[in-house]
C-alpha cells in the first residue's frame, strides 16, 4: 500500500478501470502483524472457462499489494503461497493473474510460487459488455497441467469471461 496520492486519471480513465475491473472476489487473504495491522492482501477469483469446447476452473489472483515499509521480507510471497494452497484445496485446474511481465522483480516474485509468463494475450468481457484483450498473464498449474497446456497450446485468446482481476 502506499499513500493515497491525488487522483491525477482524468473521468474516462478512472470510467475504463472501473469497466475492466468489475471482478468480484470470492476471498480476501491478508497478512497481520501482531498488533493487528495488515501488512499485505490478495484477491482471490474464480471462473470456469472454456478452453476448445473443454471447461476448465481457473483460480485467479489480484490486488496483490504489500505495505511499503514492509517489502522485500516475505509478506507478498506467504500470501501467493497460501492462495496456491487454497485454490488447490478448492480443486482449481490452474491459476491465473496478471501483473507487468517486463518487471523482473515481479516475475520473479510470481514464478517462485509456481507461475510462468503466458506468451500470448488473454480477454474479458467489461460490466458494461465491451470486449478487452491484454497481454501481462501469468499461469501456473494447480490439478491439472494437462489442462494448462490445452490452455497454452490453444490457437485461441483465452477467454476468462466478465472483469479483470
Amino acid at each position: 500500500f502506499e499513500e493515497a496520492e491525488p487522483d491525477q486519471r482524468t473521468s474516462e480513465q478512472r470510467a475504463l478501470e472501473k469497466d475492466k475491473h468489475s471482478a468480484k472476489p470470492y476471498a480476501h487473504l491478508v497478512a497481520l502483524e501482531e498488533d493487528g495491522s495488515i501488512s499485505g492482501m490478495l484477491n482471490l477469483f474464480q471462473r470456469e472457462v472454456d478452453v476448445d469446447g473443454e471447461q476448465v476452473r481457473v483460480g485467479g489472483i489480484g490486488g496483490v499489494a504489500t505495505l511499503k515499509k514492509k517489502r522485500g521480507r516475505g509478506v507478498a510471497t506467504e500470501l501467493l503461497k497460501r492462495a496456491m494452497e487454497e485454490m488447490n484445496n478448492q480443486g482449481f485446474d490452474v491459476a491465473f493473474l496478471n501483473t507487468d511481465i517486463e518487471d523482473p522483480k515481479l516475475v520473479r516474485l510470481y514464478e517462485n510460487v509456481g507461475f510462468e509468463v503466458f506468451h500470448k494475450p488473454y480477454a474479458f468481457r467489461g460490466k458494461s459488455g465491451k470486449e478487452y484483450e491484454e497481454h501481462g498473464g501469468m499461469i501456473a498449474s494447480l490439478h491439472s497441467q494437462e489442462k494448462m497446456e490445452r490452455i497454452k497450446q490453444s490457437k485461441k485468446v483465452l477467454h476468462l469471461g466478465e472483469g479483470n482481476w
